[in-house]
């Protein structure tokens, strides 16, 4: 893997970090009728440990991106 496709997901804005979470979230996370009614369980039984990478990816970068603004607007 290329060293600056990995730089260029790490400086995702994060509007787009917030839809990842929120998507992976609906979909680990979501009940089992919507799933089905949307057509997507099968996808969620294949892919889940992706699914769950993506959350973690998201939930982690948001973090930071938030301890990043809170240190260098009200602590420096």
């Amino acid at each position: 893997m290329d060293l600056s496709k990995l730089a260029n997901l790490l400086k995702l804005q994060p509007v787009f970090l917030l839809g990842i979470l929120l998507t992976s979230s609906m979909l680990l996370f979501g009940p089992t009728s919507l799933l089905d009614l949307l057509g997507l369980s099968e996808i969620v039984i294949i892919y889940r440990g992706w699914i769950g990478l993506s959350l973690l990816f998201s939930v982690s970068l948001l973090g930071a991106h938030l301890m990043c603004h809170v240190f260098t607007t009200y602590i420096y």
